[in-house]
């Protein structure tokens, strides 16, 4: 569990930014440590790049990794979200770090994939009609409870959605 706060800490955006731009996110655009100001402050591209890295690896790769290693669900929901603490509050950067939406969407590709189809409906169209994407995210995050109770029976998906939605408001505060 402590090397899935690890790797979520590791500031992938940041050392993205600096390596590509030479710049400290953290002094940049939102200040935000995580794709959306990649691609705000440095390269949409770049941005899109970061994001995967964030989801396929703080989030899916390490929930699969959890699951082969036969690692009961409720330490696997741990493990995922130790990820996104470390992605939000990063220990290799004085506890700044980003938003945890990306690694988040990793770990619920893995444990609760159909969530994701309601809250890209809420998104996507919210988004597309207004550009603020922050505000359409966080309506879409704050959503998943819901979505969890209806599509899914296993009680640890709901703990687990609550436990996220406490995360992500908690880094958004």
């Amino acid at each position: 569990a402590p090397l899935a706060y690890l790797l979520g800490s590791f500031p992938t955006a940041n050392i993205v930014a600096k390596f590509t731009k030479g710049t400290d996110l953290r002094n940049e655009g939102s200040g935000n440590v995580g794709a959306s100001n990649v691609i705000q402050s440095v390269s949409f591209w770049i941005g899109i790049g970061v994001g995967v890295f964030d989801c396929l690896v703080k989030g899916t790769l390490l929930i699969a990794l959890a699951k082969w290693l036969g690692m009961p669900v409720y330490e696997q929901i741990l493990v995922g979200l130790l990820a996104v603490v470390g992605h939000n509050w990063s220990t290799f950067l004085r506890f700044r770090g980003g938003r945890g939406v990306l690694a988040t969407t990793g770990i619920l590709l893995i444990m609760a994939p159909f969530i994701l189809v309601p809250v890209t409906i809420v998104v996507v169209p919210g988004w597309a009609k207004t550009r603020e994407g922050g505000l359409w995210v966080g309506f879409g995050i704050i959503t998943l409870p819901l979505w969890a109770y209806m599509l899914y029976d296993e009680a640890h998906i709901l703990v687990l959605s609550i436990a996220l939605v406490i995360l992500l408001y908690m880094k958004r505060l």
